[in-house]
């Protein structure tokens, strides 16, 4: 059933003593320009609005010009004397499935002025049906003026009575939980917890109804009609069955009901002896979700190619809690808030495909395992285990913060790149002492030729790294070889001339400082020596600059032995 064709506005409704918030999927007063005075629809036809009668006269459905409840027009309904069935007028586009759209309550309410003379029908009022057509509950006012609400089928007498010839206000709400609704007339409840057949699920239709078992000749006016939803589903789902299976079946979970809103929490919990998959077929949103098996979970799926699977926002500053053992995220994930992914000791979070966390603050915590692809973030808080970024092995997956704060624990570039685009200051001599203290590591580099290199941009150049692209405030991080002062992966003339200008001064990576101590000595020299001509394979990149004209190497060499025995007589 299409979800998206309602204009959605915030609203608040008062419901049994609290406020709820509820979304607003249709809202109307029968107002230009929209509605003009004169017929509403043709019989079966969409007509103003959107809105459809099944009545064999449609001059007898009309919006009228004065004596409205608001505004200046209304919608009226008189009885069709030809007719004793009655008749009614109903919002075509409405479909939707309370349940599936993680908003279990649903409120319909409306204002409704009946006749204060005439031979009475036998009840105005409203109803609600399925896409099948068949009948969800309904409440009307009968000919001795006392409220009827239908209870699973059997109309009820309330004890609340409306006067003819006012206006006044008329709600029925809806859990699709417990399958009961209530009734309220004047903001009063009236109806308690009467029962309602849900079938499919899909409400089709909310309807002002006619029902006229005699002929009458009286008329209503409806004003001032809206259709919410809202509401929550029941928190804190876990899964319960020993077997691979589906997200999307309630019958997986605990409480019933597919967890998928984002101010829920989900659980994949012990219940499972064996590693299991967990498959994705419709885009889920969770606010949290805890992971406490020793046994492995997969989460897989791709129910909407080229977007997320599973999506984090809410309010609950931890996104994904892991306790024990290790699983993978194998469907794309996208994290909308600023969150923290706890990963407990000897466990292993692993998302091999998209992590998308654009724009927000990311922490990790726990002394477990965390396997990224990549990550571009706002910023990135490492509190304690190991954060090792997994990627493509090209500079396409670069990734990218805005801030890196290491307070404890490791990030492992594992051979990939990272950039950081930084707006207060470049984090060049943080990120020095982070290479030197061995918190920000590369792995792959059991070749001693070697290191990671940094380098700000504004003295590269470049304009992007694979799809990443880049400004002058970028401190560009990448393993290479050591003396590779460009990061260009070879060691030439322009990093003897580059280690030239600065020896025996205090430096950078791009100076010269390739072990990380702060000074450019007889050591950084060694490896631009030793590697002198040498490089390793890394691609080019969008906007690289041509090396520039440096000083024969003859020159170089013979300008730094000379500054070396100077400093050493």
């Amino acid at each position: 059933m299409p979800m998206l064709r309602f204009a959605a506005a915030a609203g608040m409704v008062f419901l049994a003593g609290r406020l709820q918030a509820q979304t607003v999927l249709y809202s109307t007063s029968f107002e230009a320009p929209t509605f003009t005075p004169g017929n509403l629809a043709a019989p079966l036809s969409a007509g103003q609005g959107d809105w459809r009668i099944d009545y064999d006269n449609p001059a007898k459905i009309q919006i009228v010009s004065g004596g409205a409840r608001t505004g200046t027009q209304s919608l009226q309904m008189t009885a069709e004397t030809a007719d004793a069935g009655g008749g009614w007028t109903w919002w075509d586009p409405l479909q939707v499935n309370p349940i599936v759209a993680a908003a279990p309550q649903l409120t319909v309410q409306y204002s409704m002025f009946l006749a204060p003379t005439g031979t009475f029908s036998g009840g105005w009022g409203m109803e609600m049906f399925s896409t099948n057509l068949n009948t969800m509950g309904r409440m009307q006012v009968a000919p001795n003026n006392v409220i009827q609400v239908d209870n699973s089928g059997v109309w009820t007498d309330t004890s609340a009575v409306a006067s003819r010839g006012s206006w006044h206000n008329y709600r029925l709400v809806y859990d699709f939980i417990g399958r009961t609704y209530d009734a309220y007339f004047n903001n009063t409840l009236i109806a308690d917890n009467f029962g309602f057949d849900s079938d499919n699920g899909v409400v089709g239709d909310v309807d002002f109804r006619h029902w006229q078992p005699d002929p009458a000749n009286d008329f209503a006016k409806f004003d001032d009609l809206s259709i919410s939803i809202g509401g929550q589903l029941p928190d804190g789902a876990e899964w319960v069955n020993d077997v691979s299976g589906n997200w999307n079946v309630g019958t997986n979970w605990s409480t019933g009901f597919v967890p998928n809103a984002p101010n829920v929490s989900a659980k994949l919990g012990s219940n499972i002896t064996a590693p299991r998959q967990v498959n994705l077929t419709t885009q889920v949103s969770l606010d949290q979700l805890l992971i406490t098996s020793p046994q492995s979970y997969t989460v897989a799926g791709d129910p909407v190619p080229g977007s997320y699977a599973l999506r984090f926002a809410g309010q609950l500053p931890t996104a994904i809690g892991v306790s024990a053992g290790s699983h993978n995220f194998a469907a794309a994930v996208r994290i909308e808030k600023d969150a923290t992914l706890n990963v407990g000791t000897a466990s292993t979070l692993r998302f091999s495909n998209r992590l998308d966390v654009d724009g927000r603050n990311i922490t990790k915590i726990g002394t477990g395992t965390l396997l990224i692809p990549q990550i571009r973030a706002n910023s990135l808080t490492i509190d304690s285990g190991l954060t090792k970024i997994t990627g493509t092995g090209t500079l396409a997956g670069a990734s990218e913060l805005g801030v890196l704060t290491i307070n404890a624990g490791t990030l492992d570039l594992n051979g990939h790149s990272l950039v950081i685009d930084y707006t207060a200051g470049s984090p060049n001599s943080a990120i020095r002492l982070a290479l030197a203290s061995g918190i920000l590591i590369d792995s792959t580099t059991v070749d001693p030729r070697i290191a990671v290199g940094y380098v700000d941009n504004n003295v590269l150049g470049l304009t992007q790294i694979g799809d990443l692209p880049l400004d002058e405030t970028a401190l560009v991080i990448r393993p290479t070889l050591k003396g590779d002062g460009n990061l260009d992966g070879r060691v030439t003339v322009t990093d003897f001339a580059l280690i030239g200008a600065a020896f025996n001064q205090p430096g950078v990576w791009y100076t010269g400082d390739f072990d990380y101590d702060g000074l450019i000595g007889i050591s950084d020299f060694s490896y631009v020596a030793a590697y002198f001509n040498q490089s390793i394979t890394l691609p080019r990149t969008a906007g690289e600059i041509p090396e520039p004209i440096a000083l024969p190497l003859l020159g170089l060499l013979t300008l730094l032995l000379r500054t070396r025995r100077h400093n050493l007589a």
